[in-house]
């Protein structure tokens, strides 16, 4: 859930109040980062006293809000690193662009991308953050139309020269070979504290065995579907994926309407990868027969595809050794990082929720 801290900086009288923020320079301090936004919102047009609020929630980069005579914008600082090439703002900021120049409007309007200082800023949407538990079918429909609507113009100028999705994955080879890179990855775990330690002896123990036995399975069960683990899916059966698609990036208005969010991982991808990553995001998980709607759907969109409900079958428990590893980033050095970034609470309690959300679902995978 995204919402106000506190107001850090005021646009009169000199009441901008210096305060060090850990940013993708090293160290920036407020006045610095309000002088950059400040042209920006100028340039759309808004105007009077200027107020800039840090909000929460924000888990990879760091949001603010931007007030001023009557509008409210979001103000967006993308995290960067060397170790990490990403182009987070300009993939997501080019996303929306594609979205509501095809009159898809359920994501926030892009206004302006200073691609210098990786900052963009964006229509300020108000909305509830969804809670586990909350999902109803109503919700699920409305995530339909969205990823619908965007795969309705995949035939467009603009949805062709969006990039591929962040790891995106054209074959079963492709998909083995990423989440092999991210179980490989968490070999990287420094022991600095007990908790390290336990992370350590999780992965070692329980999650790399599990890994390589699934790893096997899938090729054995590609073989028996009829598939090629090799074989490259054609351009014209892939799709326009949000990516990292679910309600914990989603608010719901106050006229039951649902906005979508955090495009930055967007981009062409299997549709096999998006039905996947649906069922098993774990933050505000949908219920079983809910994503098998979704599924549903996307299998309907894509009913050319013959394999894609083979490749969805075969797939899903990979993806879900997939989340367990993105719930394991806080044990590694530049995933750490990005997260002291964007929200700056204690390492060490991260660590812990993150390990037991991880366990939680590997022994779920372990039942499936």
């Amino acid at each position: 859930m995204i919402k106000a801290l506190s107001v850090v900086w005021i646009a009169f009288c000199g009441g901008i109040k210096p305060r060090r923020c850990l940013d993708y320079r090293g160290f920036m301090n407020d006045i610095e980062l309000y002088n950059i936004a400040l042209p920006l919102l100028k340039d759309i047009g808004l105007k009077g006293e200027i107020s800039i609020t840090h909000l929460s929630g924000g888990m990879n980069n760091r949001v603010f809000k931007a007030q001023g005579r009557g509008k409210a914008f979001l103000l967006k600082l993308y995290f960067t690193s060397s170790k990490d090439l990403r182009d987070r703002g300009s993939t997501e900021f080019s996303f929306c662009n594609f979205a509501w120049k095809n009159g898809i409007k359920s994501v926030p309007e892009p206004y302006i991308f200073d691609s210098k200082n990786h900052l963009g800023v964006y229509e300020f949407i108000e909305g509830s953050s969804f809670k586990a538990g909350s999902i109803e079918r109503r919700h699920v429909d409305a995530a339909v139309d969205f990823f619908l609507s965007l795969n309705a113009c995949r035939d467009t100028d603009l949805a062709k020269a969006l990039p591929p999705a962040s790891e995106a994955c054209f074959s079963i080879d492709q998909h083995i070979t990423c989440i092999d890179k991210r179980v490989s990855r968490l070999n990287q775990i420094k022991i600095a504290s007990d908790i390290d330690n336990e992370a350590h002896s999780f992965v070692s123990n329980r999650l790399i065995p599990f890994w390589l036995e699934l790893k096997e399975r899938v090729i054995e069960d590609a073989d028996s579907f009829g598939l090629d683990v090799s074989y490259l899916l054609p351009e014209q059966l892939r799709c326009v994926s949000p990516s990292d698609f679910g309600f914990h990036n989603a608010l719901l208005q106050s006229d039951g309407s649902i906005r979508f969010f955090d495009f930055e991982y967007a981009g062409w991808d299997d549709p096999a990868k998006a039905v996947c990553d649906f069922f098993f995001q774990p933050a505000v998980p949908v219920p079983e027969a809910l994503c098998r709607r979704f599924a549903a759907a996307v299998l309907d969109i894509f009913k050319e595809d013959d394999g894609l409900n083979k490749r969805i079958q075969l797939l899903r428990r990979l993806y879900g050794v997939k989340w367990c590893c993105i719930i394991l980033n806080e044990f590694l050095a530049v995933d750490s990082k990005r997260r002291s970034f964007a929200c700056g609470s204690d390492l060490a309690l991260r660590k812990s929720t993150q390990l037991s959300k991880a366990a939680n679902l590997l022994s779920q995978l372990q039942d499936f």
